[in-house]
């Protein structure tokens, strides 16, 4: 199968010099956003390749564990907080209702 998974996370705010004030924001720099995309195109491709579709599903809805591994592992380039899986598509045009369910062989990526 062929699915575009979307990503997204936030870089985690610096703590206020003073009590009265905001907290400062906290940009990460272009070299690192680079750095973190390629950790999350790694991860979400090792952990999507070895398993089938309902196990993927699986991880995503209940484990969360593919969005808790990107943030363990892109924290150490740069803060990171609330990571998640925005959006899993299907890059296939059409299908019908059942056909994520049965593997098709005329289907080879």
């Amino acid at each position: 199968y062929a699915l575009r998974i979307f990503v997204m996370a936030f870089t985690k705010k610096d703590k206020p010099l003073r009590q009265d004030k905001p907290m400062g924001t906290a940009y990460a720099k272009s070299s690192q956003v680079h750095q973190i995309r390629k950790e999350m195109v790694n991860i979400v491709r090792e952990e999507s390749t070895g398993c089938d579709i309902k196990e993927l599903v699986n991880k995503f809805i209940h484990h969360d564990s593919i969005a808790k591994e990107i943030e363990k592992t892109c924290s150490k380039i740069y803060r990171l907080h609330e990571v998640h899986l925005r959006k899993v598509m299907s890059a296939l045009e059409s299908f019908e209702e059942f056909s994520l369910v049965k593997p098709r062989p005329e289907l080879r990526f």
